[in-house]
């Protein structure tokens, strides 16, 4: 079985890229003015 390593690689980055951009979002709702906006995690 042939396994692209430079695709798993990506897949790794997406998800770290993923978790950041949510923990950004997290901060941001905290932050936010508008309660009601807030998504529940």
């Amino acid at each position: 079985i042939f396994i692209d390593f430079s695709f798993v690689k990506q897949k790794q980055e997406i998800e770290e890229q993923a978790k950041l951009m949510k923990a950004r979002a997290r901060d941001a709702a905290n932050k936010n003015p508008w309660p009601q906006f807030n998504k529940p995690n």
